[in-house]
């Protein structure tokens, strides 16, 4: 399961929610499952980690847009929030 991420969204860049698909695809191979907001996400071996969190953060809304990225390989969750006190930062959840 190394390299297998799932990216679960809400509010996307302009209220397309096709975008974070188009974005995503860029650096991984992407799969959309059950909710439409949900991507399983196969990153490519030259592709690092915090590229996939910047691609993730370019798929938001600046302004309200949320999500989380899961790592299948160690279970840790990465949340972003743009509404509240940190703005733009991925925060890890155990």
């Amino acid at each position: 399961m190394f390299g297998v991420y799932y990216f679960s969204f809400d509010n996307p860049k302009n209220g397309d929610y096709k975008f974070p698909l188009r974005e995503m695809s860029k650096i991984s191979d992407v799969e959309k499952i059950v909710p439409k907001t949900t991507l399983m996400l196969k990153r490519h071996r030259a592709v690092k980690f915090v590229q996939i969190q910047d691609a993730a953060k370019r798929s938001l809304n600046k302004k309200n847009g949320r999500g989380v990225l899961i790592s299948a390989h160690t279970g840790y969750a990465y949340v972003i929030d743009n509404r509240g006190n940190r703005k733009g930062e991925w925060l890890r959840k155990d």
